[in-house]
């Protein structure tokens, strides 16, 4: 299974399902269970809070394995993958 990467701000959150907008002004649904059960996510989420989040999309939603804190301008995150 290919690995995608994506940034975004985070919209929204309900337990470890995030809500990103991506530079596209598309959203995304990334499920950050994985991450965090992996110790490879923040402790907190902070709605606002730019994020990278890596891992398999099925069925729409990425499903996390890395989610860290990026720097809050879109035009220096990582190109999306």
């Amino acid at each position: 299974m290919p690995v995608h990467l994506f940034s975004g701000t985070l919209q929204a959150t309900r337990h470890l399902m995030l809500t990103l907008r991506l530079r596209t002004g598309q959203r995304l649904i990334v499920d950050a269970a994985p991450a965090a059960a992996a110790s490879n996510a923040p402790h907190a989420f902070v709605i606002g809070e730019a994020l990278t989040a890596q891992g398999s999309l099925i069925a729409g939603v990425l499903v996390a394995t890395s989610v860290t804190v990026t720097t809050p301008a879109a035009r220096d995150w990582v190109p999306d993958r």
